[in-house]
C-alpha cells in the first residue's frame, strides 16, 4: 500500500509555489495605469544639450530619445592604405608592416607603451610600395599604431581612424 501525502502538505506546497511564482513575476509600475501614462509619440530629435539631460531622466523606455549621431554598429570594416618611400623618394618594397590597437588616451607614441599595444595584423609592403588591407575592428577603436621595418625614417606612428579608413605615407 502506498502512502499519499496529507492534505496539509499539499496546501503548504501550493502556497509556497504560488508565493514563489508571484514574487518572480511582473515588475510593473507603482502607478495604477502605466500603460498609457508616459507614451512619447513625439518624433523630435534632441539637441546635444537635450541629450545629456534626456538620457538620465527617462521614466520608461518609451521616454528615451536617442541622439541622431548614435551608431548602433559594434564593428566597422576598416580599410588600411599605407605607402612607403625612403628619404630619397625611392619606393620601399617587401618591408614588414605591423598594425596595433592602442588605448585612446595615448596621444604620442613611446616604446614604454608597448605592453598596452595589441597586435591586429602583420603584412608586407608590395612591389609598388603599398600595403592595402581590410580588417573588421570594434567601433571603440579610434586610432592605431603602424610600424614599418625600416631604419632611416620615422617608422612608428599613431594614426587616427577617419571614417572607415586608415591612411598613412611613410617618408
Amino acid at each position: 500500500m502506498t502512502k499519499q501525502p496529507n492534505t496539509e502538505a499539499r496546501i503548504l506546497s501550493m502556497l509556497i509555489l504560488t508565493f514563489v511564482l508571484s514574487a518572480c513575476g511582473g515588475g510593473g509600475s507603482s502607478s495604477p495605469d502605466s500603460s498609457n501614462s508616459n507614451q512619447n509619440t513625439s518624433e523630435e530629435t534632441p539637441t546635444d544639450n537635450e541629450w545629456t539631460q534626456t538620457n538620465t531622466s527617462a521614466a520608461t523606455s518609451l521616454d528615451l530619445k536617442i541622439n541622431s549621431t548614435f551608431d548602433f554598429s559594434h564593428h566597422n570594416l576598416i580599410e588600411f592604405a599605407v605607402d612607403a618611400k625612403d628619404p630619397n623618394g625611392n619606393l620601399l618594397t617587401n618591408r614588414s608592416i605591423s598594425i596595433y590597437r592602442i588605448p585612446d588616451d595615448i596621444d604620442e607614441w613611446n616604446d614604454e607603451y608597448l605592453d598596452s599595444a595589441e597586435l591586429l595584423l602583420r603584412g608586407k609592403i608590395d612591389n609598388a610600395g603599398v600595403f592595402l588591407h581590410q580588417l573588421e575592428l570594434p567601433g571603440s577603436v579610434h586610432q592605431v599604431l603602424i610600424t614599418l621595418s625600416y631604419i632611416g625614417i620615422e617608422n612608428k606612428v599613431l594614426v587616427p581612424i577617419q571614417g572607415n579608413r586608415v591612411a598613412y605615407s611613410f617618408r
